[in-house]
């Protein structure tokens, strides 16, 4: 059975048990100079970005100087982690430096025995132009990450009112079909850690808890 985790503001809860799991940057990114490690054994951060905004595009984490942006984050908090006894497990965005399954598997693999993991974001790495094929997107994802995540997030995305981004919203009102969800957890080990920041994300992927009162 997985371990089931709801999002406050800075930590990851268990559903069950209410105890702090992980801690959160929610607000900080990896690039971001407020970083910093929370004294917890585990912590999710973004990955950051070279944009001005938080989740702009920015052509630059695509490319080389996004990559050596990455690196050099990395290198330098890798000493850290280590003395801290922390594990940093990166959530990628479409829109940041790690932002596709190929860079993910990349850095997983370069990274290896080093304190890094990853935290999967599915409704994070999509934009709106790939909502025409958002079940192949999203079985890609699963295929070459799903057993190699140590967290799956669970959450949906609505286009916003201009069109041009994804945006949280309710599960089940936005664009990922909560049936191919089901489906591709199906296929992860099963004591994979799931998180969400709306209970009734549970449900709407297939799994059912009753959260900690």
């Amino acid at each position: 059975m997985p371990r089931l985790l709801l999002l406050t503001d800075d930590r990851f809860v268990d559903a069950r048990e209410g105890s702090s799991v992980y801690a959160r940057h929610a607000a900080t990114h990896l690039l971001d100079d407020a970083f910093a490690l929370p004294g917890h054994s585990r912590v999710v951060s973004w990955s950051g970005t070279l944009a001005d905004a938080p989740f702009a595009s920015d052509p630059r984490n695509w490319m080389k100087p996004g990559q050596d942006a990455l690196d050099t984050a990395l290198d330098h908090w890798a000493g850290e982690l280590e003395r801290a006894g922390t594990t940093l497990l990166l959530r990628p965005h479409a829109r940041h430096l790690l932002n596709d399954a190929p860079g993910i598997l990349r850095l997983l693999r370069s990274r290896a025995g080093q304190p890094f993991g990853l935290a999967l974001d599915p409704a994070a790495l999509l934009e709106v132009s790939m909502l025409d094929r958002t079940g192949e997107h999203l079985a890609r994802l699963f295929e070459t990450l799903g057993e190699l995540a140590d967290l799956i997030l669970l959450r949906d995305a609505a286009v916003s009112d201009d069109g041009a981004d994804l945006r949280p919203c309710p599960p089940g009102e936005g664009v990922l079909p909560g049936d191919v969800l089901r489906e591709l957890l199906r296929q992860v080990p099963s004591d994979l850690p799931l998180a969400c920041d709306d209970p009734a994300a549970f449900p709407w992927a297939g799994v059912h808890a009753a959260p900690a009162s």
